[in-house]
């Protein structure tokens, strides 16, 4: 007898192109290749390496309490983080909503579902990402049923940010849009800027 399964009706998904490169990368047998597909840091061996920022964080967490934090996140954390983002501008700090969640495809969902939650309250807004972004965080929004458009930030050709060509889309955003606003790769934020 063939039993059916609950979740047959379930769709496989496209695979993600990035995250592709990895199974493609582990099947390669040359013994020269390097794995510039996802964001770890790797030593001359292939091993993982963790920067000295990350063991200097891991060893001040050893003293640290391991119970839950408050639901919306550590306020220290949340501090420190207004402050990278918006420096001492405390007019900005004091209008923005700040948590602390999980890691980025995490928070990503979490904005898109309270977004979608107040999606008519707020005119059905546009949530603005870059080009390029990960492939999930698409189908994040698509899921959470929300309208997206997309922002450039990066010239291919220069390998490097076009502040130009982002601030000008970013200044046509409406006052009831939403901006979904990170870079995609490390290796562009190491770019030196002359713009402020």
């Amino acid at each position: 007898m063939i039993r059916r399964t609950y979740l047959t009706f379930v769709k496989e998904t496209l695979p993600d192109p990035i995250l592709g490169l990895t199974v493609l990368f582990n099947k390669d047998k040359s013994p020269n290749k390097i794995n510039l597909g996802v964001g770890v840091y790797k030593d001359n061996n292939g091993n993982s390496y963790t920067l000295d920022a990350v063991k200097l964080a891991q060893s001040k967490q050893v003293n640290k309490s391991l119970e839950y934090g408050p639901i919306e996140g550590i306020q220290s954390f949340i501090s420190a983080t207004q402050k990278l983002a918006f420096g001492n501008n405390k007019e900005l700090i004091d209008r923005t909503a700040t948590v602390q969640t999980l890691s980025g495809t995490g928070s990503l969902k979490l904005a898109a579902e309270f977004l979608r939650q107040y999606k008519n309250e707020l005119n059905n807004p546009i949530i603005y990402i870059p080009e390029p972004t990960w492939p999930n965080h698409k189908n994040i929004l698509s899921q959470s049923e929300l309208n997206f458009d997309t922002y450039d930030y990066y010239n291919k050709k220069l390998n490097n940010i076009n502040f130009d060509k982002m601030i000008n889309k970013l200044n046509k955003i409406k006052s009831n849009q939403n901006l979904l606003y990170y870079f995609m790769h490390v290796l562009i934020i190491q770019q030196e800027q002359t713009h402020q």
